[in-house]
């Protein structure tokens, strides 16, 4: 054996062993709710910021906020950041619930939700976005788990799949990242979150000033600010358990906008405020590429590695009730990796 393949073998090792981890890490996090008992339907407030939507989204927003209102599940407000066609849903009742940015302020999805963070009196907020799918279940799930002792809830979104070839990328990739972020959740180095998912403390977002330090940053009102509560409130940031915790969105399905989407992700992890979390994310890295290296030896180390990772992606659909194939899993899994230069290299999206 040579050096190369001595090289090659504690890389792959290594990627090996940082997976193993992580599954352990994200397996601990699937468990079943159990009702503590504990009320707090008057202490929570959804915010859904919305900017120039298409209708089919807005009519879908409308019904789901029709038959939250209805229920009288939580309170809410959707925050009209300066649309081109100021936003209204001709309902009255539901009209009211509408908040807008001043007509000065520059597009910014954290002003939006400040602004309704500013008009909430509740003990605790729920963010998602416009185009993501939720039930009462996903709000009960958060009710059981909005402890006194946690700053925030990280909830799983996982996109719809259909029969587009972006769809299927977009499917197995949000089952990716959610291990992903439960599994650092899990080992207490929380990297990735979602505002189409997300619950926090009101007083424990006023207590690390707001979107404040990283205004200036057109994304970030999920994932900085979740590194700030984790820095200032240590072991308080938790993953949303339950079977019915998760959202769903829709995948963008043209090349250009699913790239710079992804981009915009990925430019988030620089701003990463912990060494232990910049580590962990080049660990992921090497875990993506790393069959690619088996393969240079052999083909069937690669199989073999997808295999073993399947076995995990059928665990965690089984659990959250959702579809998984084998060879969708395999189309993934061997053209994922070769989009990330072109992910490198394209512009993020600038509002969100």
């Amino acid at each position: 054996m040579n050096c190369t393949d001595i090289m090659l073998l504690c890389f792959s090792l290594l990627g090996f062993g940082i997976f193993m981890l992580s599954l352990f890490a994200a397996n601990s996090q699937l468990k079943e709710l159990h009702d503590s008992g504990q009320d707090v339907l008057n202490s929570i407030t959804l915010l859904v910021p919305v900017r120039n939507e298409s209708a089919a989204v807005l009519q879908t927003l409308k019904n789901q906020l029709h038959n939250l209102k209805e229920n009288a599940a939580c309170n809410f407000w959707v925050i009209d950041d300066g649309s081109l066609d100021s936003l209204s849903f001709d309902d009255a009742e539901l009209d009211k619930h509408i908040l807008r940015t001043p007509a000065d302020a520059s597009g910014s999805k954290k002003r939006a939700l400040s602004l309704g963070l500013e008009r909430s009196s509740t003990h605790w907020i729920i963010t998602s976005d416009a185009d993501t799918l939720w039930n009462l279940a996903w709000l009960n799930s958060i009710r059981q788990q909005a402890h006194p002792d946690t700053s925030m809830l990280i909830g799983p979104v996982f996109s719809q799949e259909n029969s587009s070839f972006f769809s299927h990328l977009s499917y197995y990739e949000s089952l990716c990242l959610w291990t992903i972020t439960s599994a650092s959740c899990g080992l207490g180095i929380p990297i990735l979150a979602s505002g189409a998912n997300l619950a926090f403390k009101k007083t424990s977002w006023e207590a690390v000033g707001g979107y404040a330090s990283h205004l200036h940053l057109s994304s970030g009102d999920d994932v900085l600010l979740m590194s700030e509560m984790d820095a200032k409130f240590p072991k308080e940031v938790a993953v949303l358990k339950g079977r019915d915790a998760f959202t769903t969105t829709v995948s963008e399905n043209k090349l250009s906008p699913w790239l710079a989407q992804r981009r915009r992700w990925i430019s988030k992890t620089r701003h990463l405020n912990s060494s232990l979390k910049k580590g962990y994310s080049l660990l992921l890295l090497i875990w993506l590429i790393t069959p690619f290296f088996l393969g240079m030896v052999h083909l069937l180390f690669p199989l073999l590695w997808f295999l073993i990772e399947y076995l995990w992606i059928f665990r965690l659909t089984q659990w959250y009730r959702l579809n998984s194939h084998p060879l969708r899993w395999l189309l993934f899994r061997s053209v994922y990796p070769l989009t990330l230069p072109l992910i490198l290299l394209s512009t993020p999206k600038a509002w969100k």
